[in-house]
């Protein structure tokens, strides 16, 4: 037999003696507690057991509380939901099944003229369908013409990623009859020519390039009480003239007096749209102004006009190319190349003052020069190379024949002392020409005629 005792905050709460039983139960609130246990051999004889501590904690029942994490599935892989109690507790895991087919209703049609949009069906690997509301649908531009086109499926919610699919318009089988389709261009977008057939199949695409600038003949007049009434040209982005047969043109009422007047140009046939560029009416200049262009209206009629008139010319001469140079051959001569002087040589030895040459050749070691206006050619003849001449030299004044001595320069002195050479040869002094041009620029200054020969004429020009 026992007895109990259960203490709450030391407070002995419940207090049972002889219990037969190993077990009891009693229903106490929430809270701490120890107990005493002790076993009853007779009324006098106690054995006690240690202090037991203890707690009831109240009874809770785990409920999905809307708390979960999410992995999204891919293209390729499952994802999952993992759901949670609010104590904090993991309750189980949703799987989240990959989209394992996606397919489009059809893949080809034949050209009706409609536009063709097949519809998506997606099913996911656990093959089931897969909501339309976990995934969007683009489809390329047109849809309706011959030709291959794209379906974009991109998802979102529980999926991530997306995935492409393609269908094709094909042609009729039949004989072409084409149509000319015409996109006209805008101010701000090139347009289109182009024919297209029943079945859908396309040639000829020519571009109609959209006009970009519009210009008047004159942007500014000075006031003489007539109308003005500019020309107008428009060109296009590849900056060619559009016909004016492609517009019109609009001018304000008067166009007389002093003012600001807009021109308007509305496009129309293979165009579309409209351009506006202004001009001005001022009072007429009492000082005088200067252009580079006369403006339309200013006459000698009305205006004072001078003009300075400027003027270039271009002359030309041959100048020295560089140094001059030597040669023992007659070169031929012109403007480019002119001789400019010469003088007369040879080298001696090695027998004392007999051998002579033109060149330095073989054992000959003297070199004799003398200057051209200090001797006459008493003779000449024919060297053993071909084309050189050799001359015999007399001293000018005296007829005296000029020697040479090797080792001695031929300075006019002579003597007897020994055989001497008496062969010389003429080396030319050449010089290289080219021909130089230079440009003045003069003006005539400010004069009432303008002169056709001008390569430039500024104005300047005022109100009588």
């Amino acid at each position: 037999m026992y007895d109990l005792r259960i203490y709450r905050n030391g407070v002995a709460i419940v207090t049972k003696f002889g219990i037969p039983q190993t077990s009891y139960s009693y229903a106490l609130p929430v809270g701490s507690y120890t107990a005493d246990v002790a076993s009853v051999y007779d009324a006098s004889s106690y054995t006690f057991s240690d202090r037991i501590s203890f707690n009831v904690n109240s009874v809770h029942s785990h409920r999905y509380s809307g708390s979960a994490f999410r992995h999204k599935a891919t293209v390729t892989a499952n994802g999952y939901i993992d759901k949670y109690c609010s104590c904090g507790k993991k309750l189980g895991r949703e799987i989240i099944y990959y989209p394992r087919s996606i397919t489009l209703s059809r893949t080809s049609y034949t050209y009706d003229g409609n536009i063709k949009k097949p519809s998506v069906k997606v099913v996911g690997s656990d093959n089931r369908i897969i909501s339309s509301k976990y995934y969007t649908v683009n489809y390329s531009s047109g849809c309706r013409r011959v030709g291959r086109y794209k379906v974009t499926i991109t998802f979102r919610g529980n999926y991530s990623g997306s995935a492409t699919r393609t269908f094709r318009i094909l042609k009729k089988g039949h004989k072409h009859n084409y149509k000319k389709i015409v996109v006209k261009a805008t101010t701000s977008k090139n347009g289109s020519i182009q024919y297209v057939c029943s079945c859908g199949e396309t040639k000829g695409q020519q571009i109609i390039y959209r006009p970009v600038s519009m210009s008047l003949s004159s942007t500014q007049y000075y006031y003489d009480g007539k109308a003005k009434t500019p020309q107008v040209k428009v060109t296009d982005g590849r900056k060619k003239v559009i016909s004016a047969s492609c517009y019109t043109v609009s001018y304000p009422y008067g166009r007389k007096k002093k003012g600001t007047y807009k021109v308007t140009v509305r496009f129309k046939g293979y165009y579309s749209g409209a351009l506006t560029k202004s001009f001005t009416i001022i009072s007429m200049p009492k000082k005088w102004v200067y252009s580079d262009k006369l403006p339309s209206g200013v006459t000698s009629a009305r205006y004072t006009i001078q003009y300075n008139n400027t003027y270039k010319k271009t002359s030309g001469k041959y100048v020295n190319d560089g140094g001059t140079f030597e040669s023992v051959y007659n070169l031929p001569t012109s403007a480019s190349r002119v001789l400019r002087g010469y003088y007369y040589f040879h080298f001696c030895g090695p027998t004392t003052g007999r051998n002579v040459n033109y060149a330095f050749s073989g054992p000959y070691v003297h070199f004799d020069s003398v200057a051209a206006d200090k001797v006459d050619v008493a003779g000449s003849g024919a060297d053993s190379d071909p084309g050189i001449t050799y001359y015999l030299l007399n001293w000018k004044g005296t007829g005296s024949r000029v020697w040479c001595a090797s080792g001695t320069t031929c300075d006019g002195s002579y003597g007897s002392h020994g055989a001497r050479g008496q062969a010389w040869y003429r080396m030319n002094i050449y010089q290289n020409r080219k021909y130089q041009t230079s440009t003045t620029t003069t003006q005539s200054g400010w004069v009432s005629n303008k002169d056709r020969r001008a390569v430039k004429t500024t104005y300047r020009y005022r109100a009588k």
